[in-house]
């Protein structure tokens, strides 16, 4: 599902989260992506995917674009997640807050953020597993508003 473009402008139907979230919440396994399809050149703080992949080659390129992973963005940069135990530790770019979203109502989905102090940033923070979720993704706001967004982490319990 295309979760960001910005070819109509920020805002309005630039950004698709709410369904996704939807349909993620429902069982319905998709990766979300960002692109800038102008034609008119480039956009500022237009989307885009960083592909995590083996190789720097076409095969291996869409080989992990099929597997989820990339990341979205519009500016942001996501640099490490790590799952331990009951745990998910995500390190960002410097970022005003880091929101992990999942299907549990309290104590997860948009409730859970990290946020920095006033002036300041982030660069990490931590979610613990309450049991229960389906998928747990992670989104990350800069100083200007720009985000970047994971693919969903999926579970089984």
């Amino acid at each position: 599902i295309e979760i960001f473009n910005p070819v109509g402008g920020l805002g309005g139907r630039s950004y698709s989260l709410v369904h996704w979230d939807d349909l993620l919440s429902r069982g319905v396994r998709l990766f979300g992506f960002a692109a800038d399809d102008s034609h008119r050149g480039v956009l500022p703080d237009g989307g885009y995917i960083m592909v995590k992949a083996r190789t720097f080659s076409k095969s291996a390129i869409i080989e992990s674009i099929k597997k989820g992973l990339v990341y979205a963005s519009n500016g942001p940069q996501f640099f490490d997640l790590i799952i331990e135990d009951d745990k998910v530790t995500v390190f960002t770019s410097e970022v005003k807050y880091i929101c992990f979203v999942s299907n549990v109502p309290f104590g997860g989905g948009y409730g859970t953020q990290a946020r920095a102090e006033e002036g300041g940033f982030i660069t990490t923070a931590t979610y613990r597993l309450q049991g229960g979720e389906k998928y747990l993704r992670i989104e990350c706001t800069d100083e200007r508003g720009r985000s970047a967004w994971t693919n969903p982490i999926f579970f089984s319990w």
